[in-house]
């Protein structure tokens, strides 16, 4: 299961509240260890957005300028690619096999392309479904808080 689903533990300040979301700056210091895969999401692994939204059952317990630690589980990289890409194109080369099978006459007819973009789009909400349940079965989890540090502007 490792190889599978990744972890990684990332230390930011919290920038904005949302309903039950928190969304951190993460540290300048994440994208100069050489342990960064960019599953956390902050920078993408391109180091240049960095912020990572977190959930919470009680977001009032942080502050904004709060610094804490979170752990944070992503998926293999080849596997997300695979459930990506590969899930919507095989259900609509899929269909067209199926098109070409029962009526090869009519596998070029507006009806099989349309058939064809509905697998596509039905594969991408199979794929949006698979991120749900991964988000909730292997949620961010806040592990420490370490320190307020709240900067006013004048």
């Amino acid at each position: 299961m490792s190889m599978i689903v990744r972890s990684e533990k990332k230390t930011g300040t919290v920038a904005k509240k949302e309903k039950n979301n928190l969304w951190v700056e993460i540290d300048a210091d994440c994208e100069m260890a050489s342990k960064c895969t960019g599953g956390c999401a902050g920078c993408s692994g391109s180091g240049k957005a960095k912020k990572a939204m977190l959930s919470t059952i009680e977001p009032e317990r942080y502050q904004l300028g709060q610094k804490i630690e979170f752990q944070h589980c992503y998926m293999n990289e080849n596997l997300v690619a695979f459930v990506v890409f590969g899930i919507p194109i095989s259900a609509a080369f899929l269909t067209l096999v199926v098109w070409y099978i029962i009526s090869p006459q009519s596998v070029e007819t507006p009806a099989a392309f349309l058939s064809a973009a509905g697998a596509l789009a039905g594969g991408f909400l199979i794929v949006n479904g698979i991120d749900f349940w991964f988000r909730n079965r292997f949620p961010s989890k806040i592990i420490s808080v370490h320190s307020c540090e709240i900067e006013v502007s004048q």
